[in-house]
Parts: C-alpha cells; structure tokens; sequence
C-alpha cells in the first residue's frame, strides 16, 4: 500500500505509484474537493472509494481516496 498526498491528478498518481505497488495493494490519496472528473480519467478496472473526512480546525473539503486493481485486473 502506498499511501500519498494528492500532488498531482489521480490517474497520474496511479501511473507512478504502480511500480512499488503488490498485485494486492492499493493506493491511498488525501484529495480536497470531491474528485469526480479525476475519477472519469482513472480506468474503469480499478476498485476505488472515497471517503469524506473532516479534519479539525479546517473549514474545507478533504476525501480519502483508495484506488485498487479490480477483481477482473
């Protein structure tokens, strides 16, 4: 499991995440605003959810993101 802040798009960050990544890992991302047209560029294979999350002391927007191979992969 790799887990990252969010520094760049997620399919992006799946692509350089990939080569320290088991065939069962996964990839865990801090995003802010819900990343739904992120999530369009991602392939359709993958298994991903997404978790709101407040953390203290911030008026904004933060999710959690776990992106994993897909049980078809």
């Amino acid at each position: 499991t790799v887990v990252a802040r969010a520094f760049t798009s997620l399919q992006r960050l799946h692509v350089l995440v990939q080569p320290l990544l088991s065939t069962d890992g996964a990839l865990v991302a801090m995003k802010g605003k819900h990343p739904e047209a992120e999530l369009l560029e991602l392939p359709s294979s993958l298994d991903v959810s997404i978790t709101s999350v407040c953390v203290s002391q911030l008026a904004a927007e933060r999710h959690i993101v776990r992106i994993a191979q897909g049980a078809a992969a």
